[in-house]
């Protein structure tokens, strides 16, 4: 007589999944604490080359890129499309480049918030940093934000920004290893006409470091009060920064393919207006020197 062949009993199938989900269990937050890592490590490297073909452009060109930086530097690096986006996100490093005139070693360069990354200088520079907390109009907030006409944001060290009018971003927010927190705003670029506002108080004592980019200048501020306005003048194709200092001081830098301007200290009671150059002019200006090193 054959014998049949002997099938699980219900009991010894529920334990084998058991067993398959404890398992599972154990491992499934390992290979995801390992997929974010190996992704902020290839962020990492992202941003080291990408801050090395900056470097690249610079040392060809006498100025750092302005415009979107895989058209700027594709045929300076190799490593396909995927160089210039998060591997996490899909964003664009563009996003979180500040074009300098002058390459200031201890300023912030080039980074990704997802990943804690900060570069200082084209070249060299990259590291994690820790992020320093955001409130949002009370709420949780954290670098990557946008922030409208209304927002305030508070910052670990007290420092309040508030947008009067226009739109701005939150490039990063991060402890700098002298202990200060280093917070960098960008006044977004919409081609409008509208103007953007913003209504800077920045905690004395507290070495705090902060800046604002605008389309026109950067302006950086340790322990001060200050009102920053951007607009565009669609006669000229240029951005115009004001700034107005009422306690303190601020450096405005220039940017915006205007390598002539010196950076400039701004004290209390005082005002500044910086214009970029327009756009046609900047692209005219790498047009010609193109063609001359064609020739």
């Amino acid at each position: 007589m054959r014998r049949l062949p002997r099938t699980f009993t219900l009991l010894e199938l529920l334990t084998v999944l058991g067993i398959i989900a404890v398992g599972a269990a154990i491992l499934l937050p390992v290979v995801i604490k390992a997929k974010a890592k190996s992704s902020q490590i290839t962020c990492m490297n992202n941003v080291r080359n990408l801050s090395l073909g900056i470097q690249m452009f610079y040392n060809q060109s006498g100025t750092f890129p302005h415009g979107r930086l895989k058209a700027e530097l594709q045929d300076l690096l190799s490593g396909g499309d995927e160089i210039f986006t998060c591997p996490s996100s899909g964003e664009p490093y563009d996003d979180y480049y500040v074009a300098r005139e002058h390459n200031e070693q201890d300023r912030y360069f080039l980074g990704c918030p997802r990943h804690k990354i900060i570069n200082y200088a084209p070249g060299k520079g990259t590291a994690t940093a820790t992020l320093g907390a955001v409130l949002k109009n009370g709420a949780p907030g954290e670098a990557g934000q946008n922030l409208s006409a209304g927002d305030t944001l508070q910052l670990a060290d007290g420092s309040t920004v508030t947008v009067n009018a226009g739109e701005a971003k939150i490039l990063a927010c991060f402890w700098k290893a002298s202990g200060g927190l280093y917070t960098i705003l960008r006044i977004l670029e919409d081609g409008s006409g509208s103007e953007t506002s913003l209504d800077v108080k920045v905690t004395e004592g507290a070495n705090a470091d902060l800046e604002v980019v605008t389309p026109a200048a950067i302006a950086g501020v340790v322990g001060t009060e200050f009102e920053v306005h951007s607009r565009w003048n669609p006669t000229d194709d240029t951005y115009e920064t004001d700034l107005s200092v009422s306690k303190g001081a601020v450096k405005l830098t220039g940017r915006k393919g205007t390598p002539q301007w010196e950076p400039v200290l701004v004290k209390a009671g005082e005002s500044q207006r910086k214009k970029s150059s327009s756009a046609k002019v900047h692209k005219d200006k790498k047009e010609k020197k193109d063609k001359k090193e064609d020739d």
